[in-house]
């Protein structure tokens, strides 16, 4: 009887650690992850909202706050550039050279125990305003304000980010890389990361809940676009590419409508970006007819435009 008993207690016991196996081991996945890291891949629309949302949470509620801050967007290309260094797991910043769109990117980055989630990570770094002071910068020299600065730099209003899980990493084994475009901290303006002001004083007619939407002006402001265009070299640059013209292909002063300067400023921000791809297309015969390319400032008065007679 006693056989009996211990080998029907045995065999409750195995059924017992048989049905805990079972429960378990959704949460020991065979690659050591936490199941809770897959909700925090950035391929996914709501992780990307997420990180956007928290973002125009964080710059929107600045103080002093700021009559200049542009409303942040996700964007793919740093956000594949991101995804591609997290995954490196070195736990260290990028080369400049890994970090650019159509412009220099800046980058922050996180490390973690455990999957925190992304707002809270994002929300760490926004915390090192406690060692900041508007318009002085750090309280303290060894003080590190650069991931809150870059946060809330009023011309970064693009954002990508990746996560990595780095299993030979002896405890920080959460890899987080945000990169922001274009790239803010410029050394000589870090202690005013945006204007001090009214929200969207700066931005009247082109405001979104305390947040500026005129990001293509910013994008020229930041280029020095107008500058540029009155330059030596630049001069010279057009000389030759209209010397170079085909005599079918006649030039045109136009003033480029708002939809137009729009999307140009999405593809690039400098004025020499702009010529480099027109020069490009006149040069492998890809300029359409009856079709503009704008040459200059993405957002200011009149541009010399190409058209292509019929």
């Amino acid at each position: 009887m006693l056989h009996l008993s211990l080998r029907i207690n045995t065999m409750a016991l195995f059924l017992e650690l048989l049905f805990l196996a079972v429960v378990l081991l959704p949460f020991f996945p065979a690659n050591g992850q936490d199941p809770s890291f897959t909700a925090l891949l950035t391929t996914q629309t709501q992780v990307q909202k997420e990180i956007v949302n928290k973002h125009n949470e964080l710059r929107k509620s600045v103080s002093p706050p700021a009559s200049n801050m542009l409303k942040m967007e996700w964007n793919k290309e740093a956000a594949a550039n991101a995804q591609k260094w997290a995954n490196k797991c070195t736990l260290e910043h990028s080369p400049a050279k890994d970090r650019e769109t159509n412009t220099k990117c800046g980058e922050n980055l996180f490390m973690s125990s455990h999957p925190a989630s992304w707002s809270d990570a994002i929300q760490n770094w926004y915390e090192e305003r406690h060692d900041f002071v508007y318009g002085v910068g750090p309280k303290s020299s060894d003080a590190v304000i650069g991931h809150y600065t870059q946060v809330v730099w009023y011309s970064s209003y693009h954002v990508g980010c990746g996560i990595a899980y780095c299993p030979n990493q002896e405890s920080l084994k959460y890899y987080y890389v945000c990169q922001y475009c274009p790239a803010g901290n410029l050394v000589n303006k870090m202690h005013t990361p945006y204007l001090k002001g009214k929200s969207c004083a700066s931005c009247k007619y082109h405001c979104d809940k305390g947040l500026c939407t005129n990001s293509c002006e910013y994008e020229d402001n930041y280029s020095n676009c107008k500058d540029l265009k009155t330059t030596l070299t630049v001069t010279i640059i057009l000389s030759v590419i209209i010397a170079r013209l085909p005599a079918n292909v006649k030039t045109k002063f136009i003033k480029c409508p708002i939809q137009t300067r729009r999307a140009k400023c999405r593809r690039t921000t400098s004025f020499l970006c702009i010529i480099t791809d027109v020069v490009s297309m006149l040069a492998t015969n890809l300029i359409p007819k009856n079709e503009y390319f704008s040459l200059g400032s993405t957002f200011y008065f009149t541009e010399i435009s190409f058209i292509q007679s019929i």
